[in-house]
């Protein structure tokens, strides 16, 4: 797995030795090591940019641990249904809500799939990365909107109309 900042965890496939590639976007990792072997660096290829990265240290599973804490319950069908739908959080950045066999995903423009799991009514998390959703309902009981919650920041999102 790999994760750039303020983007979810995303699987990396080996290409060769210390050459990974991604099936979500057009992208790939190349890892530099020092004459005793020890990755020193990576070079992220993507859109024709060559971007490359000192390691910094040792990778902690944050996202991982965080979502271990958190208790993943059981909705009816019926309530998951309410969910599903387009919530604009930035213009040309969108959050698509959908269901598949039972199980809810999310989608952010530019990225892939991830499910979302509920720990309460309204309120969903993510195992792939450390984000939550809290999704806001009308007097009526209908959904209106989300908040994601990731890095610190809370991104309101109203639902866009069906």
């Amino acid at each position: 797995m790999a994760q750039l900042t303020g983007q979810p965890q995303a699987p990396v496939f080996p290409r060769k030795k210390d050459e990974f590639f991604y099936k979500v976007v057009e992208a790939s990792l190349q890892f530099e090591r020092d004459a005793s072997g020890k990755i020193q660096s990576l070079t992220l290829h993507q859109n024709g940019h060559a971007s490359p990265a000192p390691r910094i240290g040792e990778a902690a599973p944050e996202a991982a641990s965080n979502a271990s804490r958190r208790t993943e319950i059981s909705l009816p069908a019926e309530q998951l249904k309410q969910y599903i739908g387009s919530y604009t959080l930035a213009p040309g950045f969108k959050l698509i809500i959908s269901e598949q066999s039972g199980q809810l995903f999310a989608q952010a423009t530019g990225q892939g799939s991830n499910a979302i799991f509920a720990e309460a009514k309204d309120k969903f998390f993510l195992k792939v990365v450390d984000a939550q959703l809290s999704f806001q309902r009308q007097a009526d009981g209908k959904i209106s909107g989300l908040v994601l919650h990731q890095n610190g920041r809370n991104m309101p999102g109203p639902r866009d109309a069906d």
